[in-house]
């Protein structure tokens, strides 16, 4: 018999103080060397920013400074940022446009307009976020989006320079917040919606992405519309996520669903309490 190694402690570093963490996009860059979040001064009425942290460094600095510009997702070791605009109509809603920053430099890039909070999947073939108008949110100054749709768009533009995009089904406004995960290879993606009325619960869907036609599918057996709470984790096949509690008469469970090829299976349900998937 082999010795048990004795229980180590992992190192923490406090990479940002005076900071509240915004919605659940916080994510690390696909080398892992890079750590980006949204995050406005605690206490403060202001809007929120982009922070990046590099791997090394004592604390995450500010990336962006206008108050108005929030993390979705990672394009290689490219930050995908949103930025909402200032009300340009009568009904006080907002324009959305995506741009994409360079975390060493601080130089940025316009890159789609109407688009809010997309998520680029790995292989950067498609992005999935909200295309249409956004609304401030009258309990803070974070937007949320208003009229329009959850939409699956051409990260690279074609020869002629412009983006096909497909709608998701049953996905319109307003929403209370949404999340996006694909898994490594671009070909599954999970998507989160928060209830109406109570942003701290919500639905997850399964889909999976037919890489010749870019139309996204429901295959038999994949979760569809199932209560969640926010955060879920998705990878090697496997989406894993936390229940409400009180559903089927139970406490708060970890739900796990696996997939090869097509198919698609429950493989493993835990009860717990209190239960909350991060990553």
């Amino acid at each position: 018999e082999s010795p048990t190694p004795a229980p180590t402690l992992a190192a923490t570093l406090a990479i940002a103080t005076g900071v509240t963490i915004i919605g659940e996009s916080a994510a690390f860059s696909r080398d892992g060397t890079w750590f980006a979040f949204t995050a406005r001064p605690s206490g403060a009425a202001t809007g929120a920013d982009i922070y990046v942290w590099h791997t090394g460094d004592q604390m995450a600095r500010k990336l962006s400074t206008d108050g108005a510009t929030i993390f979705a997702s990672w394009a290689n070791d490219l930050v995908v940022g949103s930025r909402s605009g200032t009300e340009s109509r009568s009904d006080g809603r907002l324009a959305a446009t995506t741009v994409v920053i360079d975390p060493t430099t601080g130089s940025e890039t316009a890159r789609v307009a109407g688009l809010w909070k997309p998520v680029v999947d790995p292989t950067q073939r498609y992005a999935i976020g909200w295309s249409g108008t956004l609304l401030r949110d009258p309990a803070g100054s974070d937007p949320r989006p208003a009229d329009g749709d959850m939409t699956m768009t051409s990260w690279q533009p074609d020869a002629s320079g412009s983006a096909t995009s497909v709608k998701l089904p049953d996905i319109s406004g307003p929403l209370a917040d949404f999340d996006v995960r694909w898994d490594e290879t671009g070909s599954w993606v999970a998507i989160w919606v928060a209830d109406p009325g109570d942003a701290t619960l919500g639905r997850l869907t399964l889909y999976h992405v037919d890489l010749a036609s870019g139309t996204l599918e429901r295959p038999k057996g994949a979760p569809t519309e199932q209560p969640a709470l926010p955060g879920f984790s998705m990878g090697n096949g496997r989406l894993a996520w936390a229940t409400p509690s009180g559903q089927d008469a139970q406490g708060s469970r970890v739900q796990v669903v696996a997939w090869s090829g097509d198919g698609v299976g429950t493989v493993e349900t835990v009860p717990g309490e209190d239960v909350i998937v991060v990553r």
